[in-house]
């Protein structure tokens, strides 16, 4: 959808916004262009003016949709160009961008892993034998949960990540180890 505005009657300005949209508790339904998540919150651009802050324990779904030129980029899409230069790049997208079977969250698929997000937790990119591992419990369905960082390194070169009810380490040779936390 694009609009045209015109700026002091002399400039014209072409808009083209996403239908972005937030499902609330209580059935409300907002469109808009996703702007930012953070802690407690996440922010759509309504109307191409206003931006209204959304509290996420008042959501019960987000929808992306398919970014156009110039439009603002899913969290999924700012993590992986984020990611882009790093060691372990994931390689181009080999899927769109999905909603998760639990409906909390979405992920797409690339060619070297995944990149998982939750208003909640936020995007964590995932590949390797930790997502294999995390994937064959049943993912954001085991017990673990989503994703709450990126896989890091240890000092006694140990992979570590953490998710929300627990971590999963590897060393680099045997099967990853899941640990859960109680909750």
């Amino acid at each position: 959808m694009c609009t045209v505005t015109t700026l002091l009657a002399t400039f014209t300005l072409l808009v083209c916004a996403r239908a972005d949209s937030v499902t609330l508790t209580d059935g409300k339904v907002f469109q808009g262009t996703f702007v930012e998540a953070a802690a407690g919150h996440i922010t759509l651009q309504i109307d191409g003016r206003s931006k209204r802050r959304f509290k996420l324990d008042q959501i019960v779904s987000i929808h992306f949709d398919h970014a156009e030129p110039g439009a603002s980029l899913s969290p999924i899409e700012k993590k992986y160009r984020a990611l882009m230069n790093s060691a372990h790049p994931l390689g181009n997208p080999s899927a769109e961008e999905q909603e998760t079977a639990d409906q909390r969250g979405r992920y797409r698929k690339y060619q070297n892993g995944v990149i998982y997000y939750t208003p909640q937790t936020g995007a964590f990119a995932m590949q390797g034998m930790i997502a294999e591992r995390w994937l064959s419990l049943g993912a954001e369905r085991s017990e673990l949960g989503y994703p709450t960082a990126d896989e890091v390194i240890w000092p006694d070169g140990r992979h570590v990540m953490l998710f929300e009810h627990g971590a999963v380490f590897w060393d680099g040779r045997e099967e990853p180890v899941v640990e859960i936390r109680a909750h």
